[in-house]
């Protein structure tokens, strides 16, 4: 499972908290920040999921959400990837 996070630390906790209740295993879960609340990473972490911070040049506002998915697709392990 891939997420990508933009000032959503809130809703990160409680989806994450979600998804690991699930019985399928082996669950992969990636995190991608896309945009930095100072509490996703933190977030991520505790709850076991692999963090990615996306670089991104200096831009005002959040620009583009498949890049971020791009990453946490390209950085998935399993055969199926859930966004």
């Amino acid at each position: 499972m891939s997420a990508t996070a933009f000032n959503r630390a809130n809703q990160l906790d409680k989806t994450l908290k979600s998804i690991l209740m699930q019985d399928y295993r082996p669950i992969e879960i990636i995190v991608v920040e896309d945009g930095d609340d100072g509490r996703t990473q933190y977030i991520a972490r505790q709850n076991g999921a692999r963090y990615i911070q996306k670089k991104r040049p200096d831009l005002p506002v959040f620009q583009n959400p498949a890049r971020a998915h791009n990453l946490g697709i390209r950085a998935a392990q399993n055969d199926i990837v859930i966004l």
